[in-house]
């Protein structure tokens, strides 16, 4: 069985690697060491930060699937009577493995297909119990969704390896997918198809891989990487990159780079972002649009016939290609994405579905923010007033704010905390919206999308998530694009009432089905630090040494309101759902 990604293929520009030392064709800058020399150093700062998988871990990773399939096959031989000889070996990669850019922090992603007339619940429990009793798998829990790919699968960890293994049916005449629905038992098998597509439209497989890698190491090391906190996630990012790539196939890494920052940062978001035809040049022109072509770098010439606002406008660079011809969106996806500025990706799949559903303003604001530090490093790194390895520091998340909220997702063991935290991670998608509704003229929130494992002095299975507030001056009550800002010492006392938010979160993580099973073995903790007691949270963590919320954190100041001249009282905060019993009127203090 061949379960390897997919194997690189020459270019159609003939190029078959991504030579940081080869002429670009059609640049606008001069050849030589002024390319040269950035894209060398780009390939090198790329690998110290975020190296690749090497040959013997991508055999070990081969391996480790082929006993994976060997146990997924025994417990489909339990529930049919089909024999393990007669069953088609269907273990496909998908994601970053399928796409040649997972990372030794990856998880390996696949999808099982399943034969026809097996129940994919059955199928479900079947794995899960065949794995957790195995030797050599532990960390056994449910997958997490991505998005609209609600599907059935399990998480585990194998000889050291975390896979995520999904579980799919194909099934016949079944409508195309959509955003209104997406067959979960289909959900695997679309998200191979965007990963095929996506390689079968890029003209040069590696070059999208070093572009790929790229993007996803600077979106992590910013924190702009996690759907499940409202930015993009990894098939966002890589249709981004692709559709780059399209737009540009034959730049050089450094030139690539600046161009996908550029490129990002401009874009009309009222016109949806999405790949491009296979071969440009035979896409169906949409009636009424003019060719154009789209400046290679932005101190170019405009094309024949913009004028100068044209040429600077989003809108415009966001239609241009490289071919002349104009590639917009399809009509029912504009019609989609016409009336919001929410920046939105679509999978090039089914009827106008999106690959961003849980994007809101306020994450759109933080993305843009980023692709615009990042456009102006890219520059600079070309000048030679910049190095690369600026565009990998880490975003001062941490530092930047005076007042944070803290979600402590706590459970018995960590079979439960993981089945917890992959039904929170749902609602988390919504957390930023919430505050949108309910807070948005009073404060400015930037989630930080990575758990943070620590020692809590009454659970043994810990994780949190933090989520930064900027309050928001009386005289000026929109959401800041420019960040976080020290607040006045001699501002007036202010407050912030946060207990519609915390309670429309808390309840829709109510609904959990597995409440009642694990009643008294799981808990919520949501509660306001300011910046000084996050710094030692944060040591703590570093140290492990245990935290007790009760003692060190956990005050009265921290419950109600804060004392001192422009201090920030928050109410609902500090609230507990304790031991599973999902108290959601806790939240009122």
């Amino acid at each position: 069985m061949n379960i390897s990604p997919q194997k690189r293929r020459p270019s159609k520009t003939g190029r078959v690697s991504f030579d940081a030392g080869s002429t670009s064709e059609a640049s606008s800058f001069s050849c030589g060491k002024t390319h040269t020399a950035p894209s060398e150093q780009l390939v090198e700062e790329l690998q110290n930060v975020s190296p690749c998988a090497s040959v013997a871990r991508i055999k070990q990773v081969e391996e480790v699937l082929e006993q994976v399939t060997t146990l997924v096959h025994e417990a489909c031989s339990s529930l049919t009577n089909i024999q393990k000889s007669q069953q088609t070996r269907q273990l496909l990669p998908i994601g970053a493995y399928h796409l040649g850019v997972m990372s030794y922090i990856d998880t390996v992603d696949v999808v099982y297909v399943a034969p026809g007339g097996i129940s994919m619940t059955s199928l479900l429990a079947a794995v899960r119990s065949l794995f957790s009793r195995h030797a050599d798998i532990a960390k056994v829990g449910p997958a997490s969704t991505d998005g609209l790919f609600a599907a059935p699968g399990i998480q585990f960890s194998i000889k050291g390896i975390d896979v995520k293994m999904l579980l799919a049916q194909q099934i016949q005449g079944l409508p195309e997918p959509s955003n209104v629905a997406i067959a979960q038992n289909m959900a695997g098998l679309h998200a191979r198809q965007i990963s095929e597509e996506i390689l079968h439209r890029v003209p040069d497989i590696s070059q999208f891989q070093q572009l790929l890698r790229t993007v996803r190491a600077w979106a992590r090391h910013r924190g702009v990487y996690g759907s499940f906190v409202g930015f993009f996630g990894g098939g966002a990012w890589s249709l981004c990159c692709a559709r780059i790539c399209q737009m540009h196939p034959n730049l050089q890494p450094a030139q690539l780079v600046a161009r996908f920052f550029h490129t990002m940062s401009r874009w009309d978001w009222k016109q949806p972002l999405m790949l491009l035809c296979e071969a440009a040049g035979h896409c169906k022109q949409p009636p009424g649009l003019e060719a154009a072509k789209e400046p290679l770098f932005p101190y170019d010439v405009p094309p024949a016939g913009a004028t100068t606002t044209e040429a600077m406008s989003p809108g415009v660079v966001g239609r241009w290609a490289d071919n002349g011809q104009i590639i917009a969106a399809a009509g029912a996806a504009i019609a989609a994405a016409s009336t919001s500025t929410i920046m939105s990706v679509m999978l090039p799949i089914g009827d106008s579905v999106t690959a961003t559903p849980h994007v809101t303003k306020t994450t759109t604001i933080i993305l843009q923010r980023e692709l615009r530090r990042g456009y102006k490093l890219a520059q600079q790194v070309h000048i030679e007033r910049a190095r690369w390895p600026e565009l990998f520091i880490e975003a001062r998340f941490f530092q930047c704010f005076r007042h944070y909220l803290e979600f402590d997702f706590m459970a018995s063991s960590e079979g439960v905390l993981l089945e917890w935290l992959a039904w929170s991670q749902q609602h988390l998608q919504n957390l930023v919206s919430y505050f949108e509704t309910n807070s948005s003229a009073a404060c400015f929130v930037r989630p930080w999308p990575v758990w943070i494992k620590h020692l809590d002095a009454e659970w043994p299975h810990c994780c949190s998530i933090f989520v930064g507030l900027q309050f928001q001056s009386s005289s000026d009550a929109k959401v800041s694009a420019a960040g976080p800002q020290a607040q006045d010492a001699q501002a007036p006392r202010r407050s912030l009432d946060l207990r519609e938010t915390t309670v429309r979160f808390l309840e829709a993580l109510a609904a959990w089905p597995e409440r009642e099973r694990h009643a008294q073995q799981f808990e919520l903790f949501i509660r306001h630090l300011r910046l000084a007691e996050v710094r030692q949270w944060l040591d703590c963590q570093r140290r492990e040494v245990v935290i007790q919320r009760g003692n060190a954190f956990e005050t009265p100041a921290n419950r109600g309101h804060l004392q001192g001249p422009g201090a920030l009282a928050i109410v609902g905060a500090g609230s507990a759902v304790p031991k599973g019993a999902m108290q959601s009127e806790k939240c009122s203090i």
